[in-house]
């Protein structure tokens, strides 16, 4: 950086500047599986994800969907069944690329 003052007088300064790796989590609160091919599964998006652990619970805390891989959704479905209406607890787990480990909890709203 480089700065002048109004009398004319410079002075100049350099520092390294480290840039992290980029992180972003996207987690949906409603979904509607019902055919449209909108919002019809539940998913997290995100970048600078190194590892991932979605799990899906419904209103007792019986798990529903479980998943390590990010790119698979929840279908709404449980037993071979889409869901009735309701709201489900999520749990998601994660570690950046620097392997510092992030967990989010909310509720998602599955809507036909």
């Amino acid at each position: 950086m480089i700065i002048e003052n109004k009398w004319g007088c410079k002075d100049t300064v350099t520092k390294a500047i480290e840039v992290g790796a980029d992180f972003g989590v996207y987690i949906p609160n409603i979904f509607t599986p019902n055919g449209d091919g909108l919002n019809d599964n539940f998913q997290v998006k995100g970048y600078g994800i190194n590892t991932y652990k979605m799990e899906i619970f419904d209103r007792w805390g019986v798990k529903v969907f479980n998943s390590e891989d990010i790119t698979v959704a929840w279908d709404g479905s449980m037993k071979g069944k889409v869901a009735k209406d309701n709201t489900f607890v999520y749990k998601v787990v994660v570690t950046d690329k620097n392997n510092n480990k992030k967990e989010y909890t909310g509720h998602v709203s599955l809507m036909k």
